[in-house]
């Protein structure tokens, strides 16, 4: 059993009313402090855990990435058909994350030839396969890779946006020294914590 001298049990008791009266305007008002003197009006600052608040995952939709993807994609094709001269029997069509093309007979190699390049890695990544899927139809499919990459400055982009949005939430009041995280978590998502932001619905933009 640990033994104390009178002067160190002085000590401790002293040193615990100090804490707990350092912490008492935590659990006060602001209107309850605003009389005392400045120093005793000082709050502790919890840790982002303590404060209560809000902590969301955000994820991309893939869905959404891959329809930009192919936008992209159909407008590439066009620019290298209309490069190279190819006629087509059917105007260009998105259809089964794909885009279809039906180049003229008299095209077909040479469109085929052309679209390959779109197919080209870069950085080791092929961003599309060019499929002659025989009746003179040729598709062209963005792989997981492919769409894996497009993904990436997309959620850069959001996660800027997010960050703004979530540090403006906070109107730069001082109390919030511990300010609200916002970082990449894996390839697609991204993760939200915000100390002292009770209401989730403000999250939302």
């Amino acid at each position: 059993m640990l033994q104390f001298t009178r002067t160190q049990s002085a000590a401790i008791v002293i040193t615990v009313l100090l804490i707990c009266g350092l912490s008492l305007p935590n659990f006060l008002s602001e209107k309850t402090i605003a009389g005392w003197p400045q120093w005793a009006q000082h709050r502790i600052t919890l840790a982002p855990e303590l404060q209560g608040g809000t902590s969301a995952l955000l994820q991309v939709d893939r869905n959404d990435v891959r329809a930009q993807f192919l936008a992209s994609l159909f407008r590439d094709v066009l620019d290298v058909l209309r490069d190279a001269h190819v006629g087509v029997a059917l105007p260009l069509a998105i259809r089964s994350g794909s885009v279809e093309i039906r180049p003229l007979a008299g095209d077909f190699d040479v469109a085929l030839a052309n679209l390959g390049s779109l197919s080209r890695a870069f950085n080791g990544v092929r961003p599309v396969d060019v499929t002659d899927e025989g009746g003179g139809l040729i598709r062209v499919t963005p792989t997981e890779a492919g769409l894996r990459e497009h993904e990436l400055p997309i959620v850069r982009s959001e996660t800027d946006r997010i960050r703004t949005r979530i540090f403006g939430l906070y109107g730069g009041y001082s109390r919030y020294a511990v300010p609200a995280t916002v970082e990449r978590e894996g390839s697609n998502r991204v993760r939200v914590q915000a100390p002292g932001l009770l209401e989730p619905q403000r999250l939302k933009y």
